[in-house]
């Protein structure tokens, strides 16, 4: 799949493994989320693909997803159905952990499970979820390519904040969604 903004890092129809991670951290506003226990568990995992960008601002609208678009660690807006395996719905963002792996991948790592919804907002406990169901059942995903409570970086080599998608592969990375 191409991404239709440049910049996005080829994640389109890039399948990851996510894990529920227990931490606190910050949303685009500078606010703290306190997420610490969180997790139902940090090793069960859902496999997601990637279907979409979050972008950070959209023409003509000042606040756009400057909270869970913009910052500095990787973000992914996944459905409630995959949220559910993770952490309850109504904790509404939670840290995570993640990896690329290959799509052809026939059960989710982690608890034998795949999830089949579309992509939600994640982010709030009242988002709904679009249900389409996604190639191989895995559920889909908006990423985006910024950094914090949501973001890829820009492709280099470095920090976490400096670190894309791609650059990920076979370590666990790590961010909020």
């Amino acid at each position: 799949w191409p991404d239709v903004q440049e910049g996005f890092g080829s994640s389109c129809g890039k399948c990851y493994e996510v894990r529920c991670r227990n931490a606190d951290f910050m949303d685009g506003n500078g606010e703290t989320l306190r997420r610490s226990s969180a997790c139902y568990d940090e090793s069960k995992s859902v496999i997601i693909t990637i279907v979409d960008a979050c972008p950070c601002q959209y023409p003509n609208n000042a606040h756009s997803n400057r909270r869970w678009c913009c910052g500095d660690m990787n973000h992914l807006d996944i459905s409630q159905e995959a949220f559910q395996q993770l952490a309850d719905l109504n904790v509404g963002v939670i840290g995570l952990s993640y990896r690329e792996v290959d799509c052809s991948t026939t059960a989710s790592a982690g608890n034998g499970r795949r999830s089949n919804s579309g992509s939600s907002g994640g982010s709030s406990s009242t988002s709904s979820s679009q249900s389409n169901d996604n190639d191989n059942g895995r559920t889909s995903a908006k990423t985006n390519d910024n950094v914090n409570v949501n973001s890829k970086g820009n492709g280099e080599s470095g920090s976490w904040g400096q670190q894309s998608w791609p650059n990920w592969q076979g370590s666990w990375g790590w961010g909020g969604w």
